[in-house]
């Protein structure tokens, strides 16, 4: 039997795998498994099993080699709580694990020696830790030829390169690997028919800065993607180090030259409703390259053809009334016969206004085409209601159905004649969401100011996730028949990090973790 104990931080999940004592001769005892053989090892104090923890003292990003920013000082808490729940549950007499906590130093050669030594006093029998790839590559790869094999238990290393098991026989990941990734984002290819995109990542690399998280990712992305023809692989990247004002220029130059080929385009206009913080002046320059670049490179449309006129829909002003000066504005853009085509919205209530009374608005009969990044609730997929509506970010009932395709449970029949098989088949899960209308931590407000509070955009895609998955398989349907276990909250409030390990808390202990 492999029981082991989960215990959850504000800053990082760490796992604990604690071998059941087996019976042999009234004693408590270990077995061990590694290929043919099978080696017994009593257990108690003058025979504690050596649990060798090797992590830097610091936190510190360290120049790419923590990058989780793991220190002894967050996991020894956790560790010493876990062993607790361990003695207290009986599944190893008191004091029967000595745990010792080596300084990496964030070195690729001082933290595997430190752990060679341990092996040399014969005081090694598991690892658990490493803040660094370089260093648990070698120790990971050596692991299975020490003793009868030495465990070795890690939250990093979750690039594809670790994952041959001939290799690094006895490592466990306990975090998600990038492959699960992968292979979920490879399904969303499939789901969207995409075949143009952009890495868009951090990303620094020199002599004394090793490869970052986010290139790792992205290179075992590209590993499972490359196996699809017909899709362009196109690449920017960024020093998220660098001065602000370059950045920004480094961003707006990548956006307006990537931005076609990844079909994104931008929402007019930021308020605190606005979750993604999204500005007019920040879509300007996109629409601007994307006129260009149809009429002076692609030749679609005469030069100075394409015209704008931004209207300010005033959400970051007032959210209730943001529908008025929207609607306002585009019946003076139509007075004027300046109106062939809509673009932006950053709140839903006045895009599904402005798409249903824009679907015979011409002269001819004709509509007004809409073309948005907002616009994710279900309640907008109807083309009867909103013949003109395009959402380039997708909807949320596409969202919702990538999401099951991931983490649901595989539906009774198969499809295609191919049997499902998801990578988690979640069962028991809770909405942990922003929301101002239901939050736990919303501000005592008059009744008449709660009347015109708006649903959030979290709000709307998690209800199309909840609809799908009970319309999909009965065991959501069941479960969440009377209610769905949600718990909103306000991220513009003020949220302790003790306010927020409770929720944390809570919420781990009605799901599958």
């Amino acid at each position: 039997m492999l029981p082991f104990v989960y215990i959850t931080s504000f800053t990082h999940i760490l796992s604990i795998y604690i071998l059941f004592p087996f019976a042999k001769n009234g004693a408590n005892h270990l077995r061990y498994h590694h290929g043919n053989r099978t080696t017994w090892k009593p257990v108690d104090i003058e025979n504690p099993i050596h649990m060798v923890v090797p992590l830097p003292i610091t936190d510190d990003e360290g120049g790419g080699r923590n990058p989780f920013r793991m220190s002894i000082g967050k996991a020894q808490p956790i560790i010493d709580y876990a062993l607790e729940k361990v003695y207290e549950l009986g599944l190893l007499p008191n004091r029967s694990i000595v745990t010792t906590y080596l300084d990496t130093n964030l070195s690729d050669a001082t933290g595997p020696n430190m752990v060679i030594q341990q092996l040399l006093k014969d005081e090694l029998d598991v690892v658990v830790g490493f803040s660094y790839s370089y260093a648990l590559a070698p120790i990971a790869r050596m692991a299975n030829l020490w003793k009868d094999g030495i465990p070795v238990i890690t939250p990093i290393g979750l690039t594809t390169s670790l994952d041959d098991k001939t290799e690094y026989e006895l490592m466990t990941r306990i975090n998600t690997p990038y492959k699960v990734i992968s292979k979920a984002i490879d399904k969303w290819f499939d789901e969207y028919k995409w075949n143009n995109h952009v890495f868009f990542f951090n990303h620094v690399r020199t002599a004394l800065v090793p490869s970052t998280e986010t290139f790792l990712l992205m290179s075992s992305l590209l590993h499972k993607l490359r196996s699809r023809k017909h899709v362009d692989h196109n690449f920017f990247t960024f020093n998220e180090g660098t001065n602000v004002d370059i950045l920004y220029d480094q961003f707006k130059n990548g956006l307006m030259s990537y931005s076609f080929l990844s079909n994104v385009i931008l929402p007019e206009e930021e308020s605190e409703y606005d979750t993604l913080k999204l500005t007019m002046g920040k879509a300007q320059p996109v629409l601007l390259a994307a006129a260009l670049d149809v009429s002076t490179k692609r030749l679609y449309l005469p030069e100075q053809w394409v015209n704008f006129t931004f209207c300010d829909s005033q959400f970051y002003k007032n959210h209730q009334l943001a529908e008025r000066y929207a609607t306002a504005g585009v019946f003076k853009a139509l007075k004027e016969k300046r109106l062939d085509a809509i673009f932006g919205f950053a709140d839903n209530y006045a895009l599904a206004t402005i798409a249903k009374i824009t679907a015979e608005l011409r002269d001819d009969g004709g509509g007004i085409p809409i073309l948005t990044t907002s616009g994710i609730p279900s309640t907008l997929d109807s083309k009867t209601e909103y013949t003109y509506l395009t959402r380039m970010a997708g909807t949320g009932n596409k969202m919702a159905k990538a999401v099951y395709s991931f983490i649901g449970v595989p539906k009774n029949e198969s499809e295609n004649g191919v049997k499902q098989e998801l990578p988690f088949n979640y069962t028991n899960m809770l909405f942990f969401y922003h929301d101002k209308r239901r939050a736990i931590n919303r501000q005592q407000q008059k009744d008449s100011d709660n009347v015109g509070m708006t649903s959030s955009s979290c709000y709307f895609l998690l209800y199309a996730m909840k609809d799908y998955f009970s319309q999909t398989h009965v065991i959501y349907k069941r479960n969440w028949n009377i209610s769905t276990p949600q718990l909103p909250f306000d991220e513009n409030q003020n949220i302790t990090d003790q306010m927020f390990m409770n929720w944390l808390i809570e919420i781990s202990m009605k799901t599958n973790g």
